[in-house]
């Protein structure tokens, strides 16, 4: 998607996913969220995540994830649990 179609497509809810595991949510997960926000509005940029939990790989679950991501700032409304973070059909249908 280039900006032009961003601009004709105004009257559209724009919706940014950044889907990922996060075990944890750190430094570098924070600065692509900053990025995202920077160019797509607060209001716009979702984090998604699923309960998914596997040690040692995944030792987090969806709580604790999102305690951690909601520590440096982000809105908890904005962090969204799903089942794959990776399909975006599950989020896209809430609204």
């Amino acid at each position: 998607m280039n900006l032009s179609h961003l601009i004709e497509n105004q009257n559209k809810r724009l919706l940014v996913l950044y889907p990922g595991r996060f075990h944890p949510f750190h430094k570098g997960h924070y600065q692509v969220y900053q990025y995202l926000v920077k160019k797509f509005g607060r209001d716009n940029v979702y984090i998604v995540t699923s309960d998914k939990v596997v040690p040692p790989k995944s030792p987090l679950n969806f709580a604790e994830k999102k305690t951690i991501i909601t520590h440096v700032g982000v809105d908890p409304q904005h962090v969204i649990q799903v089942k794959n973070p990776y399909r975006a059909e599950e989020l896209v249908s809430r609204f």
